[in-house]
């Protein structure tokens, strides 16, 4: 969306996009827009006025697998997921993340792709290969690296990963990347 061009606002209702934002994106506006869809509430812009458009209620609670040996990254994304109602479990490396997952329900699964014990890129071909013996659809799985190269990417999504983001990882960023792929798993 560029401008205020009027009809615009209303193709956006028509084509079912959950929100939108007038360019030059504001960071504040867009994280208020991400905030609103994982609340399931209408961000507070629509009622005075200002351009945005409802972002739909998704699960009113995930259940997050954290697969991550680093206490500071464990903190860091506890703490941008602080003001969200989801639920989070974490795993110290590969083969806990494993263990857990094949005992309870997750909706998503962030995954450190540099574990000890068994790294992430096999723990997520192990997730993938029970789901397939148990005959269960595929859980979202985002890997977390700081390896930004292409092959990086192309190797998480080798080993059977949703998504691919690197470390440092924003908040805005993880919040947006949780929405799209909650969203995915919501609707099936």
């Amino acid at each position: 969306q560029t401008d205020g061009r009027s009809g615009d606002i209303a193709r956006c209702h028509d084509l079912g996009l959950g929100g939108f934002v007038f360019k030059p994106v504001q960071d504040k506006d867009l994280l208020q827009l991400v905030r609103a869809g994982f609340e399931g509430i209408p961000p507070a812009g629509k009622a005075s006025g200002q351009p945005f458009g409802a972002a739909p209620a998704l699960h009113p609670s995930l259940r997050i697998l954290l697969a991550e040996d680093s206490q500071d990254n464990q903190t860091l994304i506890l703490a941008y997921l602080k003001q969200v109602a989801h639920s989070v479990e974490i795993a110290e490396n590969g083969l806990m993340a494993v263990e857990k997952y094949k005992t309870q329900r997750f909706d998503l699964v962030l995954m450190d792709v540099q574990m000890p014990i068994m790294d992430g890129y096999a723990a997520t071909r192990a997730m993938r290969e029970w789901e397939t013996t148990q005959g269960r659809p595929p859980t979202p799985i985002i890997a977390l690296t700081a390896h930004a190269r292409q092959e990086d990417a192309e190797n998480s999504r080798v080993a059977g990963c949703t998504a691919h983001l690197t470390k440092p990882i924003k908040k805005a960023t993880l919040l947006s990347a949780l929405l799209e792929h909650a969203k995915q798993e919501v609707l099936r």
